[in-house]
């Protein structure tokens, strides 16, 4: 295993320092040297062990959670209980995230199309907004393209988890993406600190954020109300049926302690965090390639007028070209270098012999994987048409939301974000109303401006 970084003790800690600020780069950099040998880069409390083969990458996703750990790992970079509002998966509540993955692998994914029209009614409204604040002329409107994802996102986001009523409220929008934010911002300064001052610090971030409690707060009197209506709901009394992951949350908690109110809410907000970060990046970027690739325009308004005069029970799952269009935006724009985390949970030996500490922190390097030759032709040229079949079945054709060891977006073949069939739908849908409703480009950066900038693995767009 090739070990990227100083020796002595105080070289190792400045090396570790220097990942802090450039992560994603020195991964890219040791992966071409490694030439799919394992290798190990020193962070600031453990080593990121790298693996990139096939056989490696498969061992990694199969291994036991007892000796692997996915939830651990993710503790680890994520903070459960100071950025969740409390919230601790894998506890013995509900074990192997039974709840969330019968909510959006099941529930939320067979009824899309029943929350088409409220999710189109926000991506209008979110745009009409934007076009009318940023007007600098006649019929002509600049804006954010971050800011305006991230709205674009959190009101969608927020009709599918808690409804239509609280997702139009403005006040908890401004809430909800502040929080999203804040604790992106939290976990992150969580990771460079000694763990024993985490709780101290934790307390007193959040607090001064205030975003996180307030968000929590609606949530907790959203679940509160629901509970009680179902406790006052008979088969001749009947409430009115909501069509969001609150109530399929609630209804899907059957033990005494999945169903206690704190644990739903805490459910709700964990929820809120994981659909924050990656569907925002994401829409950004799919934008931008539109932008930086407008030959495709008029390609994909062509394919969305065909699909949609078809007068189709769900067009939105038929447009070929806009599932390649934005797996290959994904591709060439993960959010995070690194994906498919585990953490040791004591020495574990892959296959070939190499040896893993316990208490390291082993992942892929995805970007590196998404763009090597060997799995890619010509991998850093955007090319959508390198996913789509000749085959004019729908179903032969690769989907977004398919899932492989050489692409690793949405997590691994064996523990894949569940929720990747309503991203899918909803980024295709604030798509579609942008390139059915407006002309558009992308006002161009200062010559070799980057696009992105680093913060330890994590990969975001300026």
């Amino acid at each position: 295993m090739i070990i990227s970084g100083y020796t002595l003790a105080v070289g190792q800690w400045l090396s570790a320092f220097d990942y802090v600020y450039q992560g994603a780069d020195r991964i890219a950099r040791v992966y071409k040297e490694a030439a799919k040998r394992p290798f190990a880069l020193p962070a600031i409390s453990n080593y990121q062990v790298l693996v990139s083969s096939a056989e490696h990458i498969k061992e990694l996703a199969q291994a036991p959670d007892e000796l692997l750990s996915f939830y651990k790992a993710m503790n680890e970079r994520l903070f459960f209980k100071y950025t969740m509002g409390g919230f601790v998966p894998d506890n013995g509540v509900d074990n192997n995230n039974g709840i969330p993955n019968r909510v959006f692998k099941i529930l939320a994914r067979e009824n899309l199309p029943r929350l088409s029209v409220p999710l189109q009614e926000r991506v209008s409204e979110v745009f009409h907004e934007f076009f009318e604040n940023g007007r600098i002329g006649e019929g002509l409107s600049k804006m954010p393209l971050h800011t305006l994802s991230g709205t674009l996102i959190a009101r969608m986001n927020n009709t599918l988890l808690f409804g239509s009523e609280l997702a139009r409220n403005p006040s908890f929008e401004k809430a909800s993406i502040k929080y999203g934010w804040h604790s992106g911002i939290a976990m992150e300064i969580f990771r460079q600190i000694p763990t024993c001052f985490v709780p101290v610090v934790a307390k007193v971030f959040m607090a001064w954020s205030g975003a996180m409690h307030k968000v929590s707060a609606a949530v907790q009197n959203l679940v509160n109300q629901r509970v009680r209506e179902k406790m006052f709901t008979t088969k001749d009394n009947k409430n009115e049926e909501h069509l969001d992951c609150t109530e399929w949350v609630i209804s899907c908690s059957h033990t005494p302690e999945q169903a206690h109110p704190t644990r739903i809410a805490q459910q709700m907000m964990a929820l809120l965090f994981a659909s924050t970060h990656q569907m925002q990046m994401a829409l950004t970027w799919a934008i931008a390639e539109l932008c930086l690739h407008p030959e495709y325009i008029m390609l994909l308004r062509s394919e969305i007028t065909s699909i949609f005069a078809t007068n189709c029970k769900n067009p939105y799952e038929q447009l070929r070209l806009m599932e390649c269009f934005l797996r290959e935006s994904s591709r060439l724009n993960p959010i995070d270098a690194l994906n498919v985390q585990r953490k040791a949970m004591q020495p574990y030996t892959f296959s070939g012999g190499f040896h893993v500490p316990a208490g390291n922190i082993v992942a892929i390097p995805q970007r590196e994987i998404m763009r090597d030759a060997s799995h890619y032709l010509d991998p850093e040229i955007f090319n959508p048409y390198r996913f789509m079949t000749n085959n004019s079945d729908d179903e032969a054709s690769t989907k977004y939301t398919d899932v492989n060891w050489e692409y690793t977006f949405w997590g691994s073949p064996r523990l894949s974000c569940p929720g990747r069939w309503y991203a899918s739908y909803a980024l295709k849908h604030a798509l579609v109303h942008l390139l059915m409703t407006y002309e558009f480009s992308l006002q161009r950066p200062e010559p070799g401006l980057k696009r992105h900038f680093i913060w330890t693995t994590a990969i975001v767009p300026k």
